[in-house]
């Protein structure tokens, strides 16, 4: 069983990621590799590149499953990482 940690997270610094009309897409800038992710309008972008949105998105899971589930996956791709205090570098939108 896949267990969000109480970390802080963010998206990490090789992932782009976009609106499309069926939900995310995301480039990863290290291999060139695209990934489609089919969540509607239940999380954006910019949930995702802005810490604080994603944190408190994280805080949600337990309201709803849906973005439990997607959060998993996006940590399980590695798109989504926990943040190191160490960490300031900016991400970007595609």
């Amino acid at each position: 069983m896949f267990i969000i940690s109480k970390a802080r997270y963010q998206l990490s610094t090789n992932i782009k990621v976009r609106k499309e009309p069926f939900g995310l897409l995301f480039y990863n800038t290290e291999d060139t590799k695209l990934k489609f992710l089919k969540s509607g309008n239940l999380i954006l972008p910019e949930q995702l590149v802005h810490d604080e949105l994603l944190n408190s998105l994280i805080e949600k899971v337990n309201e709803n499953h849906l973005i439990e589930s997607i959060l998993k996956q996006l940590i399980e791709w590695g798109f989504v990482i926990e943040k190191r205090d160490d960490h300031n570098s900016k991400i970007s939108n595609l």
